[in-house]
């Protein structure tokens, strides 16, 4: 069965760099996924490039190593991860753009 948590703590800002630029990234919303003995932190990032630009990142965390891995969430997932992404208003406001209003 799969267990839900609390994610490990990553330093925030903390520096980012891609060919096409660098940054900080300034928002985290993480979860911790636990199933057998293996586990997984399914995570969303607000990057802000040193321009000024923001970009979302999903991705997936094995404790502080980044992974390349898509992240892949149940819905019970999901609404834990929600839980966390209201705790970050720059991620927020990012998702609110793009979801339709009611």
């Amino acid at each position: 069965m799969m267990k839900i948590g609390e994610a490990t703590k990553r330093r925030i800002p903390r520096f980012f760099s891609f060919h096409w630029g660098a940054g900080e990234v300034v928002e985290e919303a993480s979860i911790k996924c636990n199933f057998n003995k293996a586990s997984w932190e399914p995570t969303i990032q607000l990057l802000r490039y040193a321009n000024g630009g923001e970009m979302l990142r999903l991705c997936v965390y094995h404790g502080n190593r980044f992974t390349r891995m898509p992240p892949l969430l149940t819905k019970n997932e999901l609404r834990a991860l929600s839980k966390r992404v209201s705790e970050n208003p720059g991620i927020l406001r990012l998702l609110r753009e793009i979801l339709p209003r009611k």
